[in-house]
């Protein structure tokens, strides 16, 4: 009974089963093509995203008055509530414009552009959604730039004071974590109230 519940499960995103068929998928490709350099979180703030309420219909453009017609934040919240395909669409969206931009892969095409992305030229990525508690989509991805070197490679080359310095001025220069909505932003106005 147990692998039927697998055949058939496993096919089903985001069950038990797909996601070991998924960690084996990750697993095989890092010993097919090597390790990846980065692992990434894809976490889009819903609520607080223009595209999202010009999906579910409360925006009627998108543009630099986008700022000052946002409904406050009850009504974001509500409308992502009350369209969950449009803010699917939105996170979709806004997914596809990472791997363009940020990778520089063409997913019509299904491969890098010749200029690659602003991490450089991507070998592979590999990215699982799923849902927070709230319903919101958010997605956990490996990613390996062309030329990243094997395990024993990076620990001999990390032995090298230089090379480890010019690594990790590249790792500071494309990791970020800090939030958006800093003082004099646009943005700072927008920031969710703490009763919701």
């Amino acid at each position: 009974l147990v692998s039927h519940l697998h055949l058939l499960s496993s096919q089903a995103p985001g069950t038990f089963f797909a996601r070991k068929e998924n960690a084996a998928e990750m697993r095989a490709l890092g010993i097919y093509k090597g390790l990846p350099l980065l692992f990434i979180t894809v976490n889009f703030a819903d609520t607080h995203s223009p595209l999202v309420q010009l999906r579910c219909g409360t925006l009627e453009d998108f543009d630099s008055r986008v700022a000052r017609d946002l409904p406050n934040a009850r009504e974001r919240a509500h409308n992502v509530a009350a369209h969950p395909v449009a803010t699917a669409q939105a996170f979709h969206r806004m997914f596809q414009a990472i791997v363009l931009h940020l990778f520089g892969w063409d997913m019509h095409a299904q491969r890098g552009l010749k200029e690659g992305g602003i991490l450089g030229h991507v070998e592979y990525f590999y990215f699982i959604m799923e849902t927070q508690n709230r319903g919101s989509l958010h997605m956990h991805g490996l990613v390996r730039l062309v030329g990243t070197p094997e395990v024993a490679q990076l620990a001999a080359l990390l032995k090298n004071d230089e090379w480890a310095s010019r690594f990790c001025v590249f790792l500071d220069s494309i990791m970020e974590c800090r939030v958006p909505f800093g003082e004099g932003s646009q943005w700072e106005k927008f920031s969710p109230p703490q009763d919701l």
